[in-house]
């Protein structure tokens, strides 16, 4: 028998939908592989190194079903508007945008600030 893509979708879809129903979390989807990644030029102490972590893709996978399906549609929006990381078009790039703009607000309009 030859596996298509929607052969696989299916049986992911099945894999998935198990640990849902059940509401246990498959033992391998629990580990992940950590390489650490020196910070500096000269790494000689474990501070040096930052953890660098690839979690199963099936993992990944739930976990996204779960956030989009039940997590981010509890969280009422104004409690997470400050916040980039839940949000879908959130990132660190805006992040620094809201900083910065407000950094320079401050600056114009405070005379405290310099």
């Amino acid at each position: 028998m030859e596996l298509s893509i929607n052969n696989l979708a299916v049986i992911i879809a099945v894999v998935i939908n198990l640990s849902f129903r059940s509401g246990r979390v498959p033992e391998q989807w629990l580990r992940a592989v950590v390489t650490p990644v020196p910070k500096i030029l000269q790494s000689l102490q474990l501070a040096d190194f930052r953890p660098i972590s690839v979690a199963p893709i099936l993992s990944r996978i739930a976990e996204k079903l779960i956030a989009t399906k039940w997590l981010r549609p509890a969280i009422p929006p104004e409690s997470i508007a400050d916040q980039f990381a839940f949000k879908q078009t959130g990132s660190t790039t805006c992040g620094i945008e809201y900083l910065m703009h407000h950094i320079t607000r401050m600056v114009e309009d405070n005379a405290y600030v310099q």
